[in-house]
């Protein structure tokens, strides 16, 4: 038999059942196993022999690669959204978004949609600052955000990884606001610019053909994770599918008691109480569910905070927070972040070294959030969460945390994929303290 029809015959079988993502790796692997044997024969090939194989076998694949449009090779485009007036970014660029399309036939239908995080600006000179970066103007946006959504772990596109989302529709929403994605301003302000979340989360479900989602799951991470929940209620009405909202590091609540410890002082920071955020809502013309700004008819600012709009929410919730949380404790109540020195850092997911008055607000700060996040689950019984005893914000890998040997893709798929005839799992760190948990494999972010 000719080597060409060996390798018509292999790829038949071997690749019958793979997407062209699983397909690529393989012939990766290939190529560096043949690398990997340099100078050395194979059955009386050489290595010369070897690679002229490999290119006839690359030139199979990519022939059947073409047959599939390029989004299935894994890769997501940059969409820009000149057509849609209001959606621009903070210094009146349009605003954009990422698409990888669906890698599997049965999954069409289904998206998942992620909003990016990176704080908020409530000065002129901080919202001017980001206009010369990519959390202000899309001016700066790479062409493709490939390596992000491997980061984001709920929208890599490796099975292994993603077993439950891997070849689904995903959708990264570049954060360019600066206001929570919640802004519904049309024109630039005082300050020279515009803030237009809410107008670019409208453009993209518009401009990405999810009316004929089945399925949709809404996330983001920090202020992507409050935008998630504050926009839930209001895609779900946008469309016919079945929502369902996993915010990671998004679950804020109104912290009225900042730090005030002595060893080592107090840092500044941005006051994240219900007053404070009347100033931001005023600022950014910021949208809020219309379920919680009913029943908080004289607070509707208010309603920007988890804590108080989740008990309003309509679509299925599975939240992903941290018992003590690395960014919002020294961002919104001044403690210092001294685990982010060189060297012996101290407070980095262990408790020696770590000094009394930290340890003892974080235990503060871990009961004021069980207070808030205790609702998810009880206020509506088929919601749940992923809550690790750990010191992060954002920083939920594949690696870890890990609550009964899950890490939080891994629970949110179970969550996801349950009989709705039984309760629903739960995955809560239960040690006494401050971070016991298994935080192994986290990012300090």
């Amino acid at each position: 038999m000719s080597w060409c029809a060996f390798s018509c015959i292999f790829f038949f079988f071997f690749f019958k059942q793979k997407t062209a993502y699983e397909m690529l790796r393989s012939l990766v692997g290939s190529e560096m196993c043949i690398r990997d044997r340099y100078q050395r024969r194979v059955r009386g090939a050489s290595v010369r022999d070897m690679a002229s194989m490999f290119r006839t076998t690359m030139a199979l694949a990519a022939s059947v690669a073409m047959a599939s449009p390029i989004s299935q090779l894994g890769l997501s485009q940059l969409v820009f959204l000149d057509q849609h007036e209001d959606a621009k970014c903070l210094d009146g660029s349009p605003a954009a978004y990422y698409i990888r399309r669906s890698t599997a036939e049965p999954n069409a239908s289904k998206w998942m949609l992620y909003f990016q995080g990176g704080g908020e600006c409530v000065t002129e000179a901080d919202c001017k600052n980001r206009t010369s970066t990519v959390l202000g103007s899309s001016r700066f946006f790479a062409p493709d955000a490939d390596d992000k959504l491997r980061e984001f772990v709920m929208q890599s596109p490796d099975p292994a990884v993603n077993p439950t989302f891997h070849s689904w529709n995903h959708v990264f929403i570049p954060y360019c606001s600066g206001d929570l994605h919640l802004g519904q301003q049309r024109q630039p302000n005082s300050w020279g610019v515009r803030f237009a979340g809410h107008h670019i989360a409208q453009a993209v479900l518009t401009d990405a053909g999810l009316s004929k989602a089945s399925h949709v799951v809404m996330s983001g991470e920090s202020a992507g994770g409050i935008a998630a929940l504050a926009h839930a209620d209001w895609a779900q009405d946008q469309l016919s599918a079945e929502l369902v909202v996993a915010p990671v590091g998004g679950f804020y609540f109104s912290n009225d008691a900042p730090y005030h410890g002595t060893d080592p002082a107090p840092a500044a920071y941005v006051p994240w109480t219900y007053s404070d955020m009347k100033s931001y809502y005023d600022l950014w013309d910021a949208f809020v569910p219309a379920g919680c700004a009913a029943k908080h008819v004289d607070q509707p600012w208010s309603c920007v905070f988890a804590a108080q709009s989740y008990p309003t929410l309509k679509a299925p919730a599975f939240v992903i927070e941290a018992q003590t949380d690395a960014i919002v404790m020294p961002l919104h109540d001044g403690l210092p972040s001294i685990w982010k020195g060189t060297g012996d850092i101290q407070c980095a997911n262990k408790v020696p070294g770590c000094p009394a008055d930290e340890l003892a607000y974080m235990a503060q700060w871990k009961g004021n959030m069980s207070v808030a996040i205790g609702q998810v689950g009880s206020v509506k019984r088929h919601d749940s969460l992923f809550w690790p005893a750990c010191l992060i914000h954002t920083g939920f890998t594949e690696w870890g945390p890990h609550i009964d040997g899950k890490n939080f893709v891994q629970a949110l798929g179970e969550w996801y994929s349950r009989d709705l005839s039984k309760p629903p799992p739960r995955f809560v760190d239960t040690c006494h303290g401050v971070m016991c948990g298994n935080c192994n494999g986290t990012r300090l972010q």
